[in-house]
């Protein structure tokens, strides 16, 4: 079965700091939806690094013969 995806704890903080810097108003805020993109185009590139890393990880671990 597939691991359901989740955001990481530094992406969740990133969110929870942009929203609270650009709210109430943040849908008026032209950078506001933006912002939150480049935040979760971040999570984005760590998740898939860390999955390269996994996988390349598992690829050098010592078979047994």
């Amino acid at each position: 079965m597939r691991k359901k995806p989740a955001l990481s704890r530094e992406c969740l903080e990133a969110l929870s700091v942009w929203i609270r810097m650009k709210c109430p108003c943040a849908a008026e805020d032209p950078e506001f939806f933006p912002g939150l993109w480049v935040i979760v185009e971040d999570e984005a590139a760590r998740a898939v690094a860390a999955s390269r890393q996994a996988v390349l990880a598992l690829q050098n671990k010592p078979r047994p013969n």
